[in-house]
Protein backbone atom coordinates (compact mmCIF):
# COMPACT_ATOMS: atom_id res chain seq x y z
CA UNK A 1 0.00 0.00 0.00
CA UNK A 2 1.40 3.38 -0.91
CA UNK A 3 2.26 6.04 1.60
CA UNK A 4 -0.24 8.40 -0.02
CA UNK A 5 -3.00 6.43 1.69
CA UNK A 6 -0.98 6.47 4.90
CA UNK A 7 -1.12 10.23 4.95
CA UNK A 8 -4.90 10.12 4.65
CA UNK A 9 -5.11 7.97 7.76
CA UNK A 10 -2.71 10.17 9.68
CA UNK A 11 -4.68 13.26 8.86
CA UNK A 12 -7.72 12.14 10.82
CA UNK A 13 -5.84 12.70 14.06
CA UNK A 14 -5.74 16.30 15.28
CA UNK A 15 -2.33 17.41 16.49
CA UNK A 16 -2.10 20.34 18.91
CA UNK A 17 0.06 23.33 18.28
CA UNK A 18 3.44 23.33 19.94
CA UNK A 19 3.16 26.92 21.07
CA UNK A 20 0.25 28.66 22.73
CA UNK A 21 0.55 31.78 20.63
CA UNK A 22 -3.11 31.71 19.63
CA UNK A 23 -5.15 31.79 22.81
CA UNK A 24 -8.15 33.93 21.97
CA UNK A 25 -11.14 31.84 20.79
CA UNK A 26 -13.29 33.29 17.99
CA UNK A 27 -16.74 34.63 18.87
CA UNK A 28 -19.46 31.95 18.75
CA UNK A 29 -21.01 33.37 15.61
CA UNK A 30 -17.91 34.00 13.53
CA UNK A 31 -16.77 31.74 10.66
CA UNK A 32 -13.92 30.21 12.65
CA UNK A 33 -16.21 28.99 15.41
CA UNK A 34 -18.72 27.72 12.86
CA UNK A 35 -15.92 25.88 11.03
CA UNK A 36 -14.80 24.17 14.22
CA UNK A 37 -18.38 23.20 14.98
CA UNK A 38 -18.92 21.85 11.48
CA UNK A 39 -15.65 19.92 11.65
CA UNK A 40 -16.61 18.26 14.93
CA UNK A 41 -20.05 17.50 13.56
CA UNK A 42 -18.54 15.88 10.47
CA UNK A 43 -19.88 18.34 7.90
CA UNK A 44 -16.67 18.34 5.86
CA UNK A 45 -18.35 19.68 2.73
CA UNK A 46 -18.76 23.10 4.32
CA UNK A 47 -15.77 23.16 6.66
CA UNK A 48 -13.13 24.20 4.13
CA UNK A 49 -15.13 27.21 2.97
CA UNK A 50 -15.78 28.29 6.56
CA UNK A 51 -12.10 28.06 7.42
CA UNK A 52 -11.17 30.10 4.37
CA UNK A 53 -13.68 32.80 5.41
CA UNK A 54 -12.36 32.81 8.97
CA UNK A 55 -8.75 33.04 7.82
CA UNK A 56 -9.58 35.92 5.51
CA UNK A 57 -10.82 37.79 8.57
CA UNK A 58 -7.96 36.61 10.80
CA UNK A 59 -4.92 35.59 8.70
CA UNK A 60 -2.79 35.18 11.86
CA UNK A 61 -4.95 32.29 13.13
CA UNK A 62 -2.26 29.59 13.13
CA UNK A 63 -4.50 26.78 14.31
CA UNK A 64 -6.98 27.61 11.59
CA UNK A 65 -4.32 27.32 8.88
CA UNK A 66 -3.25 23.97 10.34
CA UNK A 67 -6.81 22.63 10.35
CA UNK A 68 -7.37 23.91 6.83
CA UNK A 69 -4.16 22.27 5.65
CA UNK A 70 -5.16 18.93 7.20
CA UNK A 71 -8.62 19.07 5.66
CA UNK A 72 -7.29 19.96 2.23
CA UNK A 73 -4.78 17.11 2.41
CA UNK A 74 -7.55 14.70 3.36
CA UNK A 75 -9.49 15.93 0.33
CA UNK A 76 -6.34 15.37 -1.82
CA UNK A 77 -6.29 19.04 -2.78
CA UNK A 78 -2.55 18.90 -2.39
CA UNK A 79 -1.40 22.19 -3.89
CA UNK A 80 -3.92 24.09 -1.73
CA UNK A 81 -2.94 22.07 1.33
CA UNK A 82 0.69 22.92 0.78
CA UNK A 83 -0.06 26.63 0.67
CA UNK A 84 -2.04 26.45 3.93
CA UNK A 85 0.72 24.49 5.68
CA UNK A 86 3.32 26.98 4.52
CA UNK A 87 1.29 29.65 6.33
CA UNK A 88 1.49 27.57 9.53
CA UNK A 89 5.27 27.21 9.50
CA UNK A 90 5.68 30.91 8.76
CA UNK A 91 3.55 31.77 11.78
CA UNK A 92 4.88 28.96 13.99
CA UNK A 93 8.30 27.75 12.72
CA UNK A 94 8.47 24.92 15.27
CA UNK A 95 5.12 23.40 14.33
CA UNK A 96 6.53 19.94 13.65
CA UNK A 97 3.27 18.38 12.47
CA UNK A 98 2.91 20.97 9.72
CA UNK A 99 6.48 20.44 8.53
CA UNK A 100 5.77 16.70 8.30
CA UNK A 101 2.47 16.98 6.45
CA UNK A 102 4.00 19.66 4.23
CA UNK A 103 6.73 17.17 3.35
CA UNK A 104 4.18 14.44 2.68
CA UNK A 105 2.31 16.88 0.46
CA UNK A 106 5.50 17.60 -1.48
CA UNK A 107 6.13 13.87 -1.79
CA UNK A 108 2.64 13.21 -3.15
CA UNK A 109 3.19 16.01 -5.68
CA UNK A 110 6.54 14.44 -6.69
CA UNK A 111 8.39 17.53 -5.45
CA UNK A 112 11.04 15.31 -3.91
CA UNK A 113 13.66 17.95 -3.21
CA UNK A 114 11.30 20.06 -1.09
CA UNK A 115 9.85 16.93 0.49
CA UNK A 116 13.24 15.79 1.75
CA UNK A 117 14.14 19.27 2.98
CA UNK A 118 10.88 19.69 4.89
CA UNK A 119 10.87 16.20 6.40
CA UNK A 120 14.51 16.46 7.46
CA UNK A 121 13.70 19.82 9.05
CA UNK A 122 10.83 18.26 10.99
CA UNK A 123 13.02 15.34 12.11
CA UNK A 124 15.72 17.75 13.31
CA UNK A 125 13.42 18.88 16.12
CA UNK A 126 13.18 15.30 17.49
CA UNK A 127 9.86 16.26 19.04
CA UNK A 128 7.09 14.42 17.21
CA UNK A 129 3.45 15.10 18.12
CA UNK A 130 2.54 11.41 17.81
CA UNK A 131 3.95 8.05 16.73
CA UNK A 132 2.07 7.97 13.44
CA UNK A 133 3.54 11.24 12.23
CA UNK A 134 7.01 10.12 13.35
CA UNK A 135 6.71 6.90 11.39
CA UNK A 136 5.43 8.74 8.32
CA UNK A 137 8.31 11.23 8.52
CA UNK A 138 10.97 8.54 8.96
CA UNK A 139 9.60 6.14 6.37
CA UNK A 140 9.12 8.81 3.70
CA UNK A 141 12.53 10.31 4.43
CA UNK A 142 14.07 6.88 3.88
CA UNK A 143 12.28 6.52 0.54
CA UNK A 144 13.48 9.94 -0.58
CA UNK A 145 17.08 9.16 0.37
CA UNK A 146 16.82 6.00 -1.74
CA UNK A 147 15.47 8.10 -4.61
CA UNK A 148 18.56 10.32 -4.40
CA UNK A 149 20.95 7.37 -4.15
CA UNK A 150 21.97 8.12 -0.56
CA UNK A 151 21.79 4.47 0.44
CA UNK A 152 23.91 4.60 3.58
CA UNK A 153 21.82 7.48 4.95
CA UNK A 154 18.61 5.69 3.94
CA UNK A 155 19.73 2.60 5.81
CA UNK A 156 20.35 4.60 8.97
CA UNK A 157 16.74 5.79 8.83
CA UNK A 158 14.96 2.65 7.63
CA UNK A 159 16.76 -0.24 9.34
CA UNK A 160 15.76 0.91 12.84
CA UNK A 161 12.14 0.84 11.63
CA UNK A 162 12.67 -2.74 10.51
CA UNK A 163 14.14 -3.63 13.88
CA UNK A 164 11.14 -2.22 15.70
CA UNK A 165 8.72 -3.97 13.38
CA UNK A 166 10.48 -7.30 13.86
CA UNK A 167 10.36 -7.23 17.66
CA UNK A 168 7.18 -5.32 18.46
CA UNK A 169 3.79 -6.59 17.29
CA UNK A 170 2.16 -3.33 18.30
CA UNK A 171 4.49 -1.54 15.91
CA UNK A 172 2.90 -3.54 13.07
CA UNK A 173 -0.41 -2.01 14.04
CA UNK A 174 1.19 1.43 14.05
CA UNK A 175 2.50 0.81 10.54
CA UNK A 176 -0.88 -0.43 9.35
CA UNK A 177 -2.58 2.68 10.73
CA UNK A 178 -0.11 4.63 8.61
CA UNK A 179 -1.02 2.58 5.56
CA UNK A 180 2.34 0.77 5.38
CA UNK A 181 2.53 -3.02 5.49
CA UNK A 182 5.47 -5.18 6.49
CA UNK A 183 6.09 -6.09 2.82
CA UNK A 184 6.22 -2.36 2.03
CA UNK A 185 8.92 -1.82 4.64
CA UNK A 186 10.83 -4.93 3.56
CA UNK A 187 10.76 -3.72 -0.04
CA UNK A 188 12.25 -0.38 1.03
CA UNK A 189 15.02 -2.21 2.88
CA UNK A 190 15.62 -4.35 -0.18
CA UNK A 191 16.10 -1.24 -2.30
CA UNK A 192 18.74 -0.07 0.18
CA UNK A 193 20.54 -3.44 0.16
CA UNK A 194 20.54 -3.65 -3.65
CA UNK A 195 21.26 0.08 -4.02
CA UNK A 196 18.38 0.56 -6.45
CA UNK A 197 17.61 4.24 -6.94
CA UNK A 198 13.84 3.84 -7.29
CA UNK A 199 10.78 4.17 -5.10
CA UNK A 200 8.87 1.04 -4.07
CA UNK A 201 6.01 1.95 -6.41
CA UNK A 202 8.52 2.01 -9.30
CA UNK A 203 9.78 -1.56 -8.82
CA UNK A 204 9.64 -3.29 -12.21
CA UNK A 205 7.55 -6.38 -12.73
CA UNK A 206 9.52 -9.51 -11.95
CA UNK A 207 11.84 -7.92 -9.37
CA UNK A 208 9.57 -7.89 -6.32
CA UNK A 209 10.66 -11.32 -5.04
CA UNK A 210 14.37 -10.52 -5.34
CA UNK A 211 13.97 -7.18 -3.59
CA UNK A 212 11.91 -8.78 -0.82
CA UNK A 213 14.60 -11.44 -0.24
CA UNK A 214 17.26 -8.74 -0.08
CA UNK A 215 15.13 -6.77 2.36
CA UNK A 216 14.63 -9.72 4.72
CA UNK A 217 18.36 -10.49 4.66
CA UNK A 218 19.14 -6.86 5.43
CA UNK A 219 16.62 -6.84 8.25
CA UNK A 220 18.29 -9.87 9.83
CA UNK A 221 21.68 -8.18 9.58
CA UNK A 222 20.28 -5.00 11.12
CA UNK A 223 18.90 -7.04 14.03
CA UNK A 224 22.30 -8.55 14.75
CA UNK A 225 21.20 -12.04 13.65
CA UNK A 226 24.60 -12.65 12.07
CA UNK A 227 24.30 -16.36 11.25
CA UNK A 228 20.78 -16.04 9.83
CA UNK A 229 21.78 -12.96 7.86
CA UNK A 230 24.79 -14.74 6.33
CA UNK A 231 22.59 -17.66 5.32
CA UNK A 232 20.00 -15.32 3.82
CA UNK A 233 22.59 -13.38 1.85
CA UNK A 234 24.22 -16.58 0.59
CA UNK A 235 20.81 -17.74 -0.62
CA UNK A 236 20.29 -14.39 -2.33
CA UNK A 237 23.68 -14.81 -4.00
CA UNK A 238 22.81 -18.32 -5.16
CA UNK A 239 19.59 -17.19 -6.76
CA UNK A 240 20.84 -13.92 -8.28
CA UNK A 241 24.60 -14.33 -8.88
CA UNK A 242 24.74 -11.74 -11.67
CA UNK A 243 22.52 -9.10 -10.09
CA UNK A 244 24.47 -5.88 -9.40
CA UNK A 245 25.05 -5.18 -5.70
CA UNK A 246 24.23 -8.71 -4.50
CA UNK A 247 27.90 -9.62 -4.03
CA UNK A 248 28.51 -6.21 -2.49
CA UNK A 249 25.73 -6.84 0.04
CA UNK A 250 27.18 -10.26 0.87
CA UNK A 251 30.57 -8.63 1.37
CA UNK A 252 29.16 -6.05 3.76
CA UNK A 253 27.55 -8.87 5.74
CA UNK A 254 30.87 -10.76 5.96
CA UNK A 255 33.29 -7.86 6.34
CA UNK A 256 33.51 -7.80 10.12
CA UNK A 257 33.70 -11.55 10.75
CA UNK A 258 35.32 -12.84 7.55
CA UNK A 259 37.29 -10.03 5.87
CA UNK A 260 39.01 -12.30 3.36
CA UNK A 261 35.70 -13.76 2.20
CA UNK A 262 34.24 -10.24 2.12
CA UNK A 263 37.10 -9.05 -0.07
CA UNK A 264 36.41 -11.87 -2.51
CA UNK A 265 32.76 -10.80 -2.68
CA UNK A 266 33.71 -7.17 -3.33
CA UNK A 267 35.98 -8.35 -6.14
CA UNK A 268 33.11 -10.38 -7.61
CA UNK A 269 31.03 -7.22 -7.50
CA UNK A 270 33.71 -5.38 -9.44
CA UNK A 271 33.73 -8.16 -12.03
CA UNK A 272 30.01 -7.45 -12.58
CA UNK A 273 30.10 -3.68 -12.01
CA UNK A 274 33.63 -2.38 -12.81
CA UNK A 275 32.79 1.15 -11.69
CA UNK A 276 31.41 0.16 -8.26
CA UNK A 277 33.09 2.76 -6.04
CA UNK A 278 31.86 1.41 -2.66
CA UNK A 279 33.28 -2.04 -3.51
CA UNK A 280 36.63 -0.47 -4.36
CA UNK A 281 36.69 1.44 -1.10
CA UNK A 282 35.84 -1.61 0.97
CA UNK A 283 38.64 -3.60 -0.66
CA UNK A 284 40.97 -0.69 0.05
CA UNK A 285 39.88 -0.67 3.72
CA UNK A 286 40.55 -4.41 4.06
CA UNK A 287 43.93 -4.18 2.32
CA UNK A 288 44.93 -1.17 4.41
CA UNK A 289 44.02 -3.04 7.61
CA UNK A 290 46.21 -5.95 6.46
CA UNK A 291 49.14 -3.61 5.77
CA UNK A 292 48.92 -4.00 2.00
CA UNK A 293 48.91 -0.28 1.32
CA UNK A 294 50.11 -0.55 -2.27
CA UNK A 295 46.97 -2.51 -3.19
CA UNK A 296 44.83 -0.26 -1.01
CA UNK A 297 46.19 2.79 -2.82
CA UNK A 298 45.38 1.24 -6.18
CA UNK A 299 41.74 0.62 -5.31
CA UNK A 300 41.27 3.92 -3.44
CA UNK A 301 42.88 5.82 -6.31
CA UNK A 302 40.48 4.21 -8.78
CA UNK A 303 37.61 5.23 -6.54
CA UNK A 304 38.82 8.84 -6.44
CA UNK A 305 39.15 8.95 -10.22
CA UNK A 306 35.52 7.82 -10.55
CA UNK A 307 34.11 9.87 -7.65
CA UNK A 308 36.39 12.88 -7.08
CA UNK A 309 33.84 14.58 -4.81
CA UNK A 310 33.46 11.58 -2.51
CA UNK A 311 34.68 12.37 0.99
CA UNK A 312 35.26 8.69 1.94
CA UNK A 313 37.32 8.13 -1.22
CA UNK A 314 39.52 11.22 -0.79
CA UNK A 315 40.01 10.67 2.94
CA UNK A 316 40.92 6.99 2.60
CA UNK A 317 43.22 7.58 -0.37
CA UNK A 318 44.96 10.35 1.53
CA UNK A 319 45.56 8.17 4.60
CA UNK A 320 46.92 5.31 2.50
CA UNK A 321 49.24 7.61 0.54
CA UNK A 322 50.48 9.00 3.85
CA UNK A 323 51.42 5.50 5.00
CA UNK A 324 53.26 4.99 1.70
CA UNK A 325 55.23 8.20 2.27
CA UNK A 326 53.80 9.96 -0.76
CA UNK A 327 53.38 13.18 1.17
CA UNK A 328 52.51 15.70 -1.54
CA UNK A 329 49.84 13.42 -2.95
CA UNK A 330 48.52 12.60 0.53
CA UNK A 331 48.24 16.30 1.39
CA UNK A 332 46.33 16.96 -1.82
CA UNK A 333 43.79 14.25 -1.03
CA UNK A 334 43.42 15.13 2.65
CA UNK A 335 43.00 18.83 1.91
CA UNK A 336 40.17 17.89 -0.46
CA UNK A 337 38.63 15.66 2.20
CA UNK A 338 38.50 18.41 4.83
CA UNK A 339 37.02 20.81 2.28
CA UNK A 340 34.20 18.34 1.66
CA UNK A 341 33.60 17.51 5.35
CA UNK A 342 35.21 20.18 7.57
CA UNK A 343 33.90 18.55 10.77
CA UNK A 344 35.75 15.23 10.18
CA UNK A 345 38.39 15.44 12.88
CA UNK A 346 40.19 12.25 11.78
CA UNK A 347 41.07 13.86 8.45
CA UNK A 348 42.44 16.95 10.18
CA UNK A 349 44.68 14.73 12.30
CA UNK A 350 45.90 12.83 9.23
CA UNK A 351 46.55 16.17 7.53
CA UNK A 352 48.54 17.30 10.57
CA UNK A 353 50.72 14.18 10.25
CA UNK A 354 51.22 14.75 6.53
CA UNK A 355 52.14 18.43 6.97
CA UNK A 356 54.51 17.61 9.82
CA UNK A 357 56.25 14.87 7.84
CA UNK A 358 56.59 17.28 4.90
CA UNK A 359 58.14 19.98 7.10
CA UNK A 360 55.17 22.37 6.80
CA UNK A 361 55.22 23.47 10.44
CA UNK A 362 52.70 26.31 10.22
CA UNK A 363 50.18 24.21 8.33
CA UNK A 364 50.74 21.32 10.73
CA UNK A 365 50.03 23.60 13.69
CA UNK A 366 46.81 24.85 12.09
CA UNK A 367 45.65 21.30 11.33
CA UNK A 368 46.37 20.19 14.91
CA UNK A 369 44.57 23.22 16.33
CA UNK A 370 41.49 22.42 14.25
CA UNK A 371 41.65 18.76 15.28
CA UNK A 372 41.80 19.74 18.96
CA UNK A 373 38.93 22.20 18.51
CA UNK A 374 36.74 19.49 16.99
CA UNK A 375 37.65 17.03 19.75
CA UNK A 376 36.61 19.58 22.39
CA UNK A 377 33.43 20.33 20.47
CA UNK A 378 32.54 16.64 20.43
CA UNK A 379 33.28 16.35 24.14
CA UNK A 380 31.07 19.33 24.98
CA UNK A 381 28.21 17.82 22.98
CA UNK A 382 28.46 14.48 24.83
CA UNK A 383 26.42 14.33 28.06
CA UNK A 384 28.58 13.89 31.11
CA UNK A 385 28.19 10.53 32.91
CA UNK A 386 26.12 10.54 36.04
CA UNK A 387 28.02 10.73 39.32
CA UNK A 388 27.94 7.51 41.36
CA UNK A 389 25.37 7.63 44.12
Amino acid sequence: MRLERAALVIMFFAVPLISNAQTAAPAPTDPGSRALFAQKAGHNSEVIGLYREALRLNPAWTEGWWDLGRLLYQARRLAEAREALRKVVLLEPRHVASWIVLGLCDYDLSDYEDALEHLQHARSFANFPNAQLQFAADYTTGLLLIHYGQFEAAGLVLFPLGGQAAHDESYHQQMQRSGVSMPDLVAALGLVVLRLKILPREIPQGQHAMIAEAGWAGMLMGQGEAAKARAAFRELETQYPKQPNVHYAVGICLEESEPEAARAEFQKELDISPGHVPAMLNIAVIDHARGNDASAASFAGRAVSLAPESYPARALYGRVLLELGQLKEAIRELEAAVRFVPEAKESHYALFRAYAADGQKANAARAMAEFQRLVKLDASATPAPESPK
